[in-house]
């Protein structure tokens, strides 16, 4: 609800809720809105969205994995580009700013990728709705850098549209995330992404 306050409120508001400890709350990506699956048994739920399917896991697993299904030649795209970690680090990033691949398995039935990506938090559109101006200019001057990059390294990702830059906040050991340091840009979903590799 924070969004429907006069904006000039709305950082205090969010300030207030990570020093109640709502951050984790405040930060939750809306994948898993609407959804019926839990923390409990291991089960599988398709995510409304368009472009590829998405497919949200429950169970252990909730909130840390979700399975894309994308065609191979974007797959390769977004494949290249997060094992680059040197063009990352030659333009300044002490991080691979996209979307984690922990594994992939090609679906030969349907002539699709299967790709078992980490969830982050909220998405960069969803922080400015609710953050006021709170940490604004510094994410989105990750967010021009990201896009530079993968211009830079030949990778046209379709859609760099502020959903699809997620954030990442810094946590303490117990897992809460820290509002006073800026928190990480990730570039996600790759489904319309072409690179001179995925052409061929």
């Amino acid at each position: 609800m924070i969004q429907h306050v006069p904006e000039e409120s709305r950082a205090e508001l969010v300030r207030k809720s990570f020093d109640v400890g709502l951050g984790n709350e405040i930060i939750k990506p809306a994948l898993y809105e609407g959804s019926t699956l839990d923390g409990g048994r291991f089960k599988l739920a398709k995510f409304a969205k368009t472009g590829s399917e998405t497919t949200l896991v429950g169970g252990a697993l909730k909130d840390k994995l979700i399975v894309r299904h994308i065609s191979p030649g974007p797959f390769i795209a977004w494949q290249k580009i997060y094992e680059d970690h040197g063009a990352w680090q030659r333009n300044g990033f002490d991080y691979v700013p996209v979307e984690p691949i922990h594994s992939y398995l090609l679906d030969k039935k349907k002539g699709m990728v299967d790709v078992f990506s980490g969830v982050l938090d909220l998405s960069l559109a969803s922080w400015l709705r609710i953050s006021g101006d709170m940490y604004e200019q510094e994410l989105e001057n990750q967010r021009d850098k990201i896009i530079n990059v993968l211009k830079q390294e030949g990778v046209a990702h379709g859609h760099t549209h502020r959903d699809n830059f997620v954030l990442r906040f810094f946590r303490d050991k117990n897992g809460n995330p820290d509002i006073d340091r800026v928190p990480r840009v990730y570039v996600i979903d790759f489904d319309q992404a072409v690179s001179p590799v995925s052409t061929l």
